[in-house]
C-alpha cells in the first residue's frame, strides 16, 4: 500500500483540529448556535475519517493476507502491554492512597464525638 492512502487519515486530524479550535474560538465570541453546527460538521468529518480507516483496513488485509497474523499479535501485546501498566498505575495509586491515610497528621472527625 502506498502512502497517499493514509494521507487523507492525515489531513482529516488537521482539519478536525481546525475544526475544533474554530469551534472554541465561535464559543468564546458567544455564537453558540454557529460553534455547535462546526462541531457537528467536525463530527461527519470523524465518521468519514473512521469509514476510510475501514477501507484502509479491509484493503491491507487483503494485499498481505500473511501478516494478518503479525497484525493481531502486536494489537495483543499492545493491548496487553497497556492493560498492565492501567492496572500497576492503578495499584501505585491506591499504595501512595493508603501510605497517605496513614500518616496523616489530621484528626478525623466522626459523629460519635459530637
Amino acid at each position: 500500500m502506498s502512502w497517499s492512502m493514509f494521507l487523507p487519515v492525515i489531513l482529516g486530524g488537521v482539519a478536525f483540529g481546525v475544526t475544533s479550535v474554530v469551534a472554541g474560538v465561535m464559543s468564546s465570541r458567544g455564537n453558540d448556535a454557529g460553534a455547535e453546527r462546526v462541531r457537528d460538521y467536525g463530527f461527519v468529518l470523524l465518521l468519514a475519517i473512521g469509514a476510510w480507516t475501514l477501507i484502509l483496513l479491509i484493503v491491507s488485509i487483503f494485499n498481505e493476507p500473511d501478516d494478518v497474523g503479525d497484525m493481531v499479535t502486536i494489537t495483543l501485546v499492545i493491548v496487553v502491554f497497556f492493560a498492565l501498566l492501567l492496572l500497576a498505575f492503578f495499584g501505585i495509586s491506591m499504595l501512595v492512597g493508603a501510605v497517605g491515610r496513614r500518616t496523616s497528621r489530621g484528626k478525623r472527625v466522626t459523629t460519635d464525638e459530637l
